[in-house]
């Protein structure tokens, strides 16, 4: 499945060219010095902190679902969704391990959807046991936020626009609590909230 994370990667790369200045972002960034492993991408933010940002398309487990759902099987299709859903808490973990690293970087990463259907899939998915959404566990374990297109465009959007005038490592605390409030949004499907948001922000940043 080499392609399709090749692919994911590519179109995080494309986002960040298409929306931030080549100034703002790094790529290939070793974050830790006891570590081979390099994140795909950092967002520079003000005084050279980071954010990490990696993708993640475990293709095979997401193609499950939809072929669960075309035959008709729950038992396959609840099956296949708990197994994407493993797979993007091994991923924030991983991130967590190899990419959060205070005060190189601020205290959360980014994990990256490429699609909106696989973002939606994501972020509509609840634990069978105790009804937490997929997206606020992981975030509040692991300190990762899953974006999609829309979200992360949206929140390239406001960086851009906004960070120029934001003390990143007085307000850390606060870029996580945005990146929380975007996710939570999105989650309930309540797009024109974030226009909303991202308005609210860049008031409070001037």
């Amino acid at each position: 499945m080499k392609k399709f994370g090749t692919l994911a990667e590519f179109s995080l790369g494309s986002l960040l060219e298409d929306l931030l200045p080549a100034s703002q972002y790094l790529s290939n960034v070793k974050m830790k010095e006891d570590t081979s492993e390099n994140v795909e991408f950092a967002i520079k933010l003000k005084e050279d902190v980071l954010v990490p940002v990696d993708s993640h398309f475990p293709v095979d487990k997401f193609k499950a679902i939809e072929d669960a759902f075309k035959d008709e099987d729950k038992k396959a299709a609840a099956d296949a969704r708990k197994n994407l859903a493993k797979a993007f808490r091994d991923k924030a973990k991983s991130v967590n391990d190899k990419y959060i690293n205070p005060p190189k970087t601020t205290d959360f990463a980014i994990v990256y959807a490429p699609t909106e259907s696989l973002f939606s899939e994501l972020s509509s998915y609840q634990d069978p046991v105790n009804k937490e959404l997929l997206t606020q566990e992981i975030m509040k374990k692991y300190k990762v936020v899953i974006l999609g297109p829309n979200t992360l465009s949206a929140y390239l959007q406001s960086l851009h626009m906004g960070f120029q005038t934001l003390k990143v490592q007085k307000h850390a605390t606060e870029i996580y609590d945005h990146l929380k409030t975007i996710s939570t949004l999105i989650s309930h499907f309540h797009l024109d909230r974030i226009a909303h948001l991202m308005r609210a922000n860049r008031r409070d940043q001037r």
